[in-house]
């Protein structure tokens, strides 16, 4: 007889060679647990860590507007998993190339003003560089954002 707990606290089988689907995990580390019991009562076990690494999913919009009403204020890009947040950065540069805006904090974005002043209205230019959460594996993304007043 074969029992299978597969590390999360839900899964488990008695199937000789299961296929089990892991929801709602990332990037974690997990033990699969396999006993095995004979006829005449004999057990045997055998543990092994796996690692589910999770996609980098991520949305950055095009367009933000901070004028003040708590909707929209920011520009941020908006990651949902696997990316590691010790590893990157957020520029943002004017239409003439000037850097005027770096962030390497994932929380804070760029709220529309540059040399404590508000930003002209128009088309910005963003670059973000990050980093996969459990390889070395290395973004560099870039594209455009329209500031709206």
């Amino acid at each position: 007889n074969y029992y299978w707990e597969f590390g999360d606290g839900v899964g488990t089988s008695t199937a000789v060679s299961p296929s089990y689907e892991y929801t709602n995990l990332y990037d974690e580390n997990l033990f699969v647990d396999l006993f095995v019991y004979n006829q005449a009562g004999c057990v045997d076990s055998m543990r092994q860590r796996i690692q589910v690494v999770a996609d980098v999913i991520y949305y950055v919009p095009n367009a933000f507007t901070p004028d003040g009403n708590q909707f929209n204020d920011v520009f941020q890009p908006v990651f949902t998993s696997g990316f590691d947040p010790f590893e990157y950065e957020l520029q943002i540069y004017n239409r003439w190339g000037e850097l005027i805006f770096v962030s390497k904090n994932s929380d804070i974005g760029w709220d529309g003003t540059y040399q404590n002043y508000d930003a002209q209205e128009g088309t910005y230019i963003w670059k973000i560089n990050f980093k996969e959460a459990f390889t070395d594996k290395r973004y560099s993304i870039n594209g455009h954002v329209t500031l709206i007043r």
